[in-house]
């Protein structure tokens, strides 16, 4: 569906390599060195990504998103790495804490990374939603 890989180092556009939703980047920094190639930096205070709205981003029965993060701080109690603007899926830091959550039929199914993850360490999350609402 989709997929940012930051190798571009450099503008406000991030190329989706997979389902051409490219993504306007406000108030990020390139930073040369990231897990694999180039990373996009996303300072506090503002900076977000924002890909064009489409019914593909529409998740009814399957979901997976993946992410390689690098935080240089934990700034706030609730950090926010993914969300979807009307607020059906949401993957975020709880302190150091990895949380997901979406939305079916109204009610959230939540789950949670039961390991606190390090500032300045590149860390794998992934998060896979099966379709049912159970948790």
């Amino acid at each position: 569906m989709a997929a940012w890989h930051f190798d571009e180092a450099a503008g406000t556009t991030a190329i989706d390599v997979v389902g051409g939703h490219n993504a306007t980047l406000n108030s990020t920094d390139w930073n040369a060195v990231g897990y694999r190639g180039a990373a996009m930096e996303f300072p506090v205070g503002g900076s977000s990504m924002s890909v064009p709205a489409s019914t593909e981003f529409d998740i009814t029965d399957h979901l997976t998103i993946s992410l390689w993060i690098n935080p240089s701080a934990f700034p706030g109690n609730v950090n926010r790495l993914l969300t979807r603007s009307n607020g059906d899926y949401v993957f975020r830091l709880v302190g150091q804490n990895p949380h997901f959550y979406v939305k079916k039929d109204g009610a959230f199914t939540f789950a949670r990374a039961n390991v606190a993850i390090n500032a300045n360490e590149w860390t794998h999350l992934a998060a896979v939603w099966d379709g049912l609402g159970d948790g």
